[in-house]
């Protein structure tokens, strides 16, 4: 298949067309399977302040530009007690949709970004026009 290299966080690594995984500092595994999507885990500390416990389940978020999502992310089976906590937060970055904007952003640096999240509980979506003028 084909085997491409790439460095993140100073860490190279060859990707062939079947899943590869290697541990980045800070971010756990990364996997990248074999469509170019990057998927890994975020430790998250959280002091909840209010003397209540919050489930974390099935919550389902996003950020996309138009049709194409750019993260995506579940947390399932978490919970913030009172005091400090730990989260893991898992998120897959679409690469190709992530650079196909980024050659966007030098034609029209205005990009229409919606947030997106999805629990039992509730459902929000806002979508912003973000200027990225500044970055270019």
């Amino acid at each position: 298949g084909k085997i491409t290299q790439i460095t993140v966080a100073g860490v190279t690594q060859a990707v062939t067309n079947t899943p590869t995984s290697f541990t980045v500092t800070g971010f756990g595994e990364l996997t990248i399977d074999s469509t170019g999507a990057w998927s890994f885990q975020a430790d998250r500390n959280i002091d909840n302040k209010n003397d209540f416990k919050l489930p974390l389940d099935n919550i389902t978020y996003s950020i996309s530009s138009g049709v194409n999502k750019l993260f995506t992310g579940k947390l399932s089976q978490q919970n913030i007690g009172h005091g400090k906590n730990n989260i893991q937060v898992p998120l897959t970055i679409a690469s190709s949709a992530l650079f196909k904007n980024v050659f966007s952003l030098l034609k029209n640096p205005n990009i229409p970004l919606t947030i997106a999240v999805d629990s039992p509980m509730f459902s929000f979506s806002e979508t912003k026009v973000v200027n990225f003028k500044s970055l270019l």
